[in-house]
């Protein structure tokens, strides 16, 4: 675990044992944001990046620095005490997705149609599908 950035109040570490494991992702910023003295935590397992924002009169950035490690090194040895995610995380995620491929295709399909001058109507286009 490497430190990109530390700011006051604001730490953010690299951790290539997060990336591609979005369970243990989801549990580490679940813990880390039930310590004491942090504020919000986001982990994303895409980037292998922990940002945990957190108040320096009641833990210091040492001591979050070796919770995160305690707590990624007991998500790794015990894999079934992964506490559940969260009602409602990973749902708006697959719909987020879901809806950006619709437009992704619905834009490649105007595009491929339309010819060059009327590409200026592809934003009222947009426009008119919202």
């Amino acid at each position: 675990m490497a430190p990109l950035s530390v700011l006051p109040g604001r730490l953010r570490v690299e951790c290539e044992a997060i990336l591609g494991r979005r369970e243990i992702s989801c549990a580490l910023e679940h813990r880390i944001t039930r310590t004491s003295g942090v504020h919000a935590a986001t982990v994303n397992f895409r980037t292998g990046r922990v940002l945990v924002r957190f108040d320096e009169t009641i833990t210091s950035r040492c001591e979050l620095g070796e919770k995160i490690e305690a707590l990624l090194r007991d998500l790794q040895t015990g894999g079934d005490c992964l506490d559940p995610a969260p009602a409602g995380v990973a749902e708006p995620v697959v719909a987020a997705s879901k809806t950006f491929g619709r437009k992704l295709l619905l834009d490649l399909a105007v595009n491929a149609i339309l010819p060059r001058p009327f590409d200026l109507l592809v934003p009222a286009i947009s426009a008119l599908r919202r």
